[in-house]
């Protein structure tokens, strides 16, 4: 079983079987990256495991990072866009309300022409006393004022009642004046609704933050880091496995080698207390006198005793007695 683990562009963690003895681990730095030999990790799956977990506890940080900072980016483009959007319909409600409102002017001009008065009669200066009365009362302006005198005359007006011209041309006044208020409102904003010259702030004020700060590129930047440093555990966690089999094996070797070392030794006692006995043997066989030999039956059976003692004192069996024989014949 393979497995190549490429953790980024840089690193790259490598683990395969190994035959006994063969066992390594190597770290070698290249201009292309880092690739660490894992040794013999085959059957090792909960280092696989913990190095999977790893990666893609790496990844979901990562990923939240930037779809966090990809999110924020999408609130301030929606809300850039909103902003863009109602200007431009505020834009253009007032390109056309500042038309109509001149064709208005123009018609409310047109008026008296069309009745021939003349700017200095009676009938235009009670129009303009009139307008001015709109403009105080109903459109409740600050800066216009009305004097005693204007009053008590506007009072003699309204009682005269108004002429088929003056009627008109305060149809055209009073649609100018609601056309000026709808103007100044998209212009400033309401209550409610945001102007022109707040639209305006909002959309430089966007700009301006986004030269200021750039998210997503902080964002990318944060991720490669992350990802970064999980390769960096990653690596160590196959560096510090590979050294554990390793140490484990070596420490395994050892005592594999000591038992085979004191085994041996063992064997060699045993050896050397054989060929003491057999030694012994020899010169019991060589002290024997003729007489003593002349009984060939009691001679074995002594031999046999001899011999059974030997192995009783050895602990061992028969068969491991080694160049011990005796001929029967004697």
């Amino acid at each position: 079983m393979k497995i190549d683990s490429v953790i980024d562009n840089n690193i790259t963690v490598m683990s395969k079987a190994v035959q006994e003895n063969d066992h390594r681990q190597q770290i070698s730095d290249r201009k292309s990256g880092q690739t660490v030999f894992a040794g013999d990790m085959q059957g090792d799956f909960a280092l696989q495991d913990r190095m999977q977990q790893r990666k893609e506890l790496a990844q979901k940080r990562a990923m939240k990072v930037v779809n966090d900072a990809w999110g924020g980016d999408r609130k301030v483009e929606d809300t850039l866009q909103e902003s863009k959007e109602h200007l431009r319909k505020l834009q253009a409600e007032n390109a056309a309300l500042i038309a109509e409102t001149n064709e208005l002017t123009r018609q409310s001009s047109g008026l008296m022409t069309e009745y021939q008065i003349e700017p200095g009669s009676e009938e235009q200066q009670d129009l303009e006393l009139l307008k001015k009365e709109m403009a105080s009362g109903q459109y409740g302006l600050s800066d216009v004022e009305l004097s005693e005198e204007e009053e008590e005359r506007l009072a003699g007006i309204h009682e005269k009642g108004l002429t088929e011209y003056q009627r008109r041309a305060l149809e055209l006044e009073e649609h100018i004046w609601v056309n000026r208020r709808e103007i100044y409102n998209n212009e400033n904003g309401t209550k409610t609704e945001n102007g022109i010259v707040t639209e305006n702030a909002v959309i430089r004020g966007i700009r301006e933050e986004r030269r200021k700060v750039h998210s997503m590129v902080d964002s990318k930047k944060q991720a490669e880091e992350i990802m970064e440093s999980a390769g960096d555990e990653i690596v160590n966690m196959a560096v510090n496995d590979a050294k554990e089999h390793l140490e484990a094996e070596q420490e395994e070797r050892q005592e594999e080698a000591a038992e085979i070392k004191e085994e041996k030794e063992k064997q060699e006692e045993i050896l050397e207390k054989r060929k003491e006995k057999e030694d012994g043997l020899d010169e019991l066989m060589e002290d024997m006198s003729v007489s003593q030999m002349t009984n060939a039956d009691q001679t074995l059976s002594e031999v046999k005793r001899q011999i059974q003692n030997i192995v009783n004192e050895m602990n061992l069996v028969v068969e491991d007695i080694k160049g011990a024989q005796v001929d029967t014949s004697l």
